[in-house]
């Protein structure tokens, strides 16, 4: 600031308002004019304070990641190929900066199949089912394919479990109890053998046990969109776990053995490459400030239909689901609640061309 002011100075010093005569640069005599300096010079503006910006508070964006692998080990048969993360839900939490405004869940659950770029697959072309993410370079890998097949990037936690520490954790919590958006007829087989028919209305309240919430979340013989049904339950379960458990262990409808039980099972069965601790000290304000009544959560859903995937097959032979919009493109599209129209808009104008 202060080198031009003394420009400004100089520049005013220079100028002759009265015609007196002033040499040309270079050369020629320099004629100074006579009158005193102050009936001559013109007077400096005063120079308003430049305006301080205050940063306005972003929203806060955290990606996370949530998968259920295949393993059985009843059956190790089915694995003879490597685990697969059958189960690949993609949680966005956008957090305002101001309380009063509700943090915005958005549960994304891709398909299984879903015929996406895969970081580390060993085809040439880069593309392979989402589900191989997992077996082909655990956590490293899934992160990379989230940000090459969504264009999110994962900056929160990543989970994995199996069968069966996801049915010893719905055991001990009491359940969970949900509304099934469509009717669910299925075999369900226990991990002991043998297993019943079970029967779900549409509409109807009901609290499952893990094993047939396992089987809730896993069956698609009698599903109407098979795999996309399924992601459909996927994501509906695991906003009643993060709605349903941690309110029953404030209220003390979980005992203090079952909640010890709870977290012991949690850090066998549930791996991430994360400490938990750590976790808890990069959300835990947020979730506290939730279940304290201080700040409220909106629940969104993302599935794909048959209007945003195809079946179709590789040239390896593999049974896929081919994308027919750009998905980094058209989940960016859902994940803006402003968008008019809302899915129609985002799966027209995000479609692929022919």
């Amino acid at each position: 600031m202060k080198w031009i002011l003394i420009a400004m100075a100089l520049a005013v010093a220079a100028c002759n308002p009265t015609g007196g005569d002033i040499g040309a640069i270079g050369g020629g005599d320099l004629t100074v004019a006579t009158e005193p300096a102050h009936q001559s010079a013109t007077p400096l503006l005063p120079i308003p304070p430049t305006a301080t910006l205050t940063p306005v508070p972003a929203t806060r964006r955290v990606v996370s990641v949530f998968m259920g692998g295949d393993f059985d080990g009843a059956n190790p048969d089915r694995n003879l190929h490597g685990v697969r993360s059958d189960v690949f839900v993609i949680a966005v939490a956008d957090i305002p900066p101001a309380k009063a405004d509700p943090i915005a869940v958005t549960l994304i659950s891709l398909p299984r199949d879903l015929y996406v770029p895969v970081a580390c697959t060993p085809w040439e072309n880069g593309l392979d089912r989402i589900n191989v993410a997992w077996h082909y370079g655990k956590w490293q890998c899934v992160a990379d394919t989230v940000q090459a097949a969504t264009g999110l990037t994962v900056n929160g936690g990543m989970f994995y479990t199996e069968f069966s520490g996801f049915v010893d954790l719905v055991d001990i919590m009491g359940g969970l109890t949900l509304v099934p958006g469509e009717d669910f007829y299925d075999f369900c087989g226990l991990s002991g053998g043998g297993g019943d028919w079970y029967y779900l209305k549409a509409g109807r309240e009901v609290t499952l046990d893990g094993q047939h919430a396992l089987c809730y979340v896993r069956a698609r013989d009698h599903a109407p969109k098979g795999d996309l049904t399924r992601n459909v339950r996927s994501a509906a379960m695991l906003q009643a776990m993060a709605e349903q458990w941690p309110a029953r262990m404030l209220t003390g409808d979980v005992s203090l053995r079952d909640l010890v039980l709870f977290t012991s099972t949690l850090s066998q069965y549930v791996a991430t490459p994360i400490d938990w601790m750590n976790i808890v000290q990069a959300h835990g304000a947020d979730a506290l400030a939730v279940l304290a009544g201080e700040r409220s959560v909106e629940w969104r859903t993302v599935t794909m239909t048959y209007d945003e995937v195809k079946g179709a097959t590789t040239e390896n032979g593999a049974s896929v689901l081919e994308p027919l919009v750009d998905v980094p493109m058209w989940i960016a599209c859902m994940l803006d609640p402003a968008t008019p129209g809302g899915r129609q808009t985002c799966t027209d104008m995000m479609t692929l061309l022919p």
